[in-house]
């Protein structure tokens, strides 16, 4: 399996063309003027270059040094909440989507939302890591969540049936389209799953979260888990707040690199100085872009003097045995990733009373 730093965040040009299929100019100007915080005449010129692509029209203002490096995913028309569950070891996360803010504060969706992410987590409990990896991440299948049966406890929702079918009786008590998005699992054999979920309404429900897995490579040393707990969450605050896209440098492709690289050619060709100097350019604007997108590289949200993985280095030596992140998972409620065109999510659809 991917790391998820290299998966998640990667956006292909089948996810792109899904997401902006059918958008009006008028659409693809706001969307475009929202990523990018370009002038809205630059913007325009773009996409019109770029025959409204938007992707495309992207890279020609980042060229231009009109836009900066993107943190944030493509927005879908979407409300509503994240659900996690977790236990030692692993945690399982869902998206269910409704279409107004206003549903996801409504306690019948909220108490849907625990009970799927509570089916997912049990669905995913017999389940073990790759073999050779201490800790791993995997995209939940959606039919077979559906199919899970559940107990609903809440005034509104009384009766025992399948995922699917609570989704369904939710939406038409709701009034609203409700939409199981998208699942994952992320367990670690060898040391504990941290998380942070950023506007939670309640524990276990928020918009943003993020997960990693800190890892012992040596399993017969006692780490201190409290201790490890703390840092956990922390860097799960960070993940949230620092949009990482990658774990490591070696998870960044050849195709990223070459794309960034040609970008800051692009940007500094016109500066008439030496080739010795412009090289030296483009590798400082190299690792800064590292720093702004390498979990590992990134400055420390919490600390900016030091990095992630300085923190990381800090905590095996407090803890007395070397740990590592073996993965990591950041969610919003409403971004696109290429993941989500393999998900195939079930609506269920409000029913007029």
């Amino acid at each position: 399996m991917n790391h998820l730093g290299r998966v998640v965040r990667q956006v292909s040009q089948r996810s792109r063309s899904y997401s902006t299929e059918g958008a009006s100019p008028t659409a693809l100007i706001r969307q475009l003027r929202e990523k990018s915080s370009a002038p809205m005449k630059d913007v325009k010129t773009a996409l019109v270059q770029c025959n409204w692509d938007m992707e495309a029209a992207f890279t020609e203002l980042r060229k231009k040094g009109l836009a900066a490096v993107s943190k944030k995913a493509s927005r879908a028309a979407t409300e509503g909440l994240l659900a996690l569950c977790e236990k030692p070891g692993m945690a399982s996360i869902i998206e269910l989507n409704s279409e107004t803010d206003f549903v996801a504060r409504n306690d019948v969706f909220q108490h849907l939302a625990s009970r799927v992410a509570q089916a997912a987590l049990s669905l995913c409990e017999t389940e073990s890591t790759s073999p050779g990896h201490p800790s791993d991440t995997s995209v939940i299948d959606l039919h077979a969540l559906e199919s899970v049966r559940i107990k609903l406890d809440h005034p509104k929702l009384t009766r025992e049936g399948t995922v699917q079918e609570a989704i369904q009786e939710a939406a038409s008590i709701i009034g609203e389209n409700l939409k199981l998005r998208r699942a994952f699992h992320v367990c670690s054999n060898s040391g504990l799953v941290s998380s942070y979920l950023h506007a939670s309404l309640q524990p276990g429900l928020g918009k943003t979260a993020g997960l990693l897995t800190l890892n012992m490579k040596d399993g017969s040393v006692k780490a201190p888990l409290q201790l490890m707990s703390s840092v956990g969450e922390s860097l799960a605050m960070h993940i949230v707040a620092a949009r990482p896209l990658f774990l490591s440098k070696e998870c960044v492709t050849k195709e990223v690199w070459e794309h960034e690289k040609s970008i800051i050619l692009s940007q500094v060709s016109g500066s008439n100085k030496p080739e010795q100097i412009l090289n030296k350019m483009v590798e400082g604007r190299l690792r800064k872009y590292v720093e702004e997108v390498v979990l590992l590289d990134q400055k420390f949200a919490m600390n900016d003097k030091i990095t992630v993985q300085q923190v990381v280095e800090d905590l095996s030596k407090q803890a007395g045995v070397a740990v590592e992140i073996g993965c990591y998972l950041r969610m919003e409620v409403g971004e696109t990733t290429e993941r989500e065109e393999s998900m195939q999510p079930t609506e269920a659809v409000a029913q007029a009373g």
